[in-house]
Order: structure tokens, then sequence, then C-alpha cells
């Protein structure tokens, strides 16, 4: 599922109950997969024995409804880590639209993108090849959320997300989660910057890094545009997910890094 758009803060409510209720659809379809194949499964059982008399020839097939159970539950298991990372994208979204509620500029609109498809999707496989032994490798660039919005004062800021997946035989072998921030402030609040330090940027960014994420990331690059105002912020996580919350905090310090220098 894939929605983007241009929306006032005031519609994501009835974005996220329609989200939440295709994801819980989603769920609803696989236990009723599940139930119905089982139910299958002992129906044929039961209608070995009434049609043969005999309970010897359920034997092959128990055999053969234990393999089938077994592989429905993986692929049950499957199924629901699917639904899960869709519903980490999701809540990720909420999450960082509901803290930011008060800051956005009323009369302006919320510019999102949203992408619910899995990273493994034909569309998202940028390379693949071989490994020495002749396994496939294959790698993915899932760029599943993007959010440009206005503040009251003015100032514009880009979040995006995007995760590089490398897979080998099937098998998750990397998966580089990363968080891209771009703040323009509005200069009747932060004037043009001169004089700026990207040395005190860097060091407030670290210090709310170290103070919010629950798992410290791997790569953090702080940049200040040459001649422009431009605060770009780069935080790669290789082990652990990224919140909306910790995503939040790192733009009040970018804020407050304004505000200092201002």
């Amino acid at each position: 599922m894939l929605r983007s758009g241009k929306e006032r803060l005031s519609d994501f409510g009835r974005l996220w109950l329609e989200l939440d209720d295709y994801i819980a659809a989603k769920r609803r379809n696989v236990w009723l997969g599940a139930v119905i194949a089982l139910g299958v499964l002992a129906m044929i059982s039961a209608g070995v024995v009434v049609y043969t008399g005999d309970g010897e020839a359920l034997t092959p097939v128990c055999i053969t409804s234990g393999i089938v159970g077994i592989i429905a539950v993986i692929g049950i298991f499957a199924l629901n880590a699917s639904i899960d990372r869709m519903a980490r994208k999701v809540r990720f979204a909420k999450d960082l639209t509901k803290a930011l509620a008060d800051d956005y500029h009323p009369a302006r609109k919320i510019l999102y993108y949203l992408d619910l498809r899995s990273y493994d999707t034909g569309d998202k496989r940028y390379w693949s090849g071989r490994s020495r032994h002749g396994n496939s490798k294959y790698r993915y660039l899932d760029r599943w959320f993007r959010q440009k919005f206005t503040l009251i004062d003015g100032t514009e800021i880009i979040v995006e997300r995007k995760a590089d997946v490398k897979v080998r035989k099937g098998a998750v072998m990397r998966h580089k989660r990363r968080v891209y921030i771009k703040i323009r402030p509005a200069t009747q609040s932060f004037g043009h910057g001169v004089g700026r330090e990207p040395e005190a940027l860097d060091s407030m960014v670290r210090a709310a890094i170290r103070e919010s994420f629950h798992d410290p990331p791997e790569f953090i690059k702080v940049r200040q545009g040459g001649e422009s105002d431009v605060l770009e912020i780069k935080i790669t996580q290789l082990d652990a997910p990224i919140f909306g919350s910790e995503v939040v905090s790192v733009i009040e310090a970018m804020l407050l890094y304004l505000q200092m220098t201002a």
C-alpha cells in the first residue's frame, strides 16, 4: 500500500484510522487462512476414516497433515513479520506527526509519502549478483517515508526514511535504517546565519542523540550548507529501529541551535 498527498494536520487522523484498519484486516486474513487450512486437513482426515473404516489408513494422512501444518506455521510467521514491518512504518509516521502537531503552520498543508510495501518489492531492487559459491545476492533500497512541512515561524523541514537491505540466499544479511533531516530556517526568525559554528550544531545533535536514542546509531553526519542556511542531518542505524520520538528530539536540538545562533 502506498499513500501520498498534501493534507492539513486535521486530515491525518482519518489517514491513521484507514491504515490501522488496513493492517488489522491483513492480520485477520492471515489467521483466517490458517484456520481454514487446518479445518480442511481435519475434514480430509475424518473423510479417510469414514470412507475406509480403517484407522491405520489415517497414518499417511497424519504425516502429510503434519508437514503441511509446519509449512503453514512458517508461512504465518513470515506473513506476520511482513505485517509487523508495515505497522512499524505507520507507527513512525504517526509518532512524528503527533509529536510535532503543535508546531505545524496552521495554514500550510503537509506534503507526505508513505510506502507500506515490503522492501523486496520488485521496483526497490537496485542490485543483484552471486557470491563466489553461486548463491544469489540482492540489494534493495526502500524509500518509504517523506514528510515536508512548515513550522509556525516559517521554517521548512523535510524528514525522510530509507532502508538499505542486503539479502543472500533469501536471508537478510544487513539492514541499514536511515533518517535524513533537512531544515531551512526562516530568515525573519533566525537571520542569515552569519558566524554560525557547524561544530556547535554537531555537538548539540550528538548530545540529543545520546539522551534520546534507545540504541546509539552507528553513523551520524551533520552538515551546514556553505552559503545557505540549510542544516542537514543523516543518521544510520544498523541493528535497531529508529522511532519518531527520537527524530523529534534531533529536530528540537537543531531548532535550539538556530535560536542560540540567531
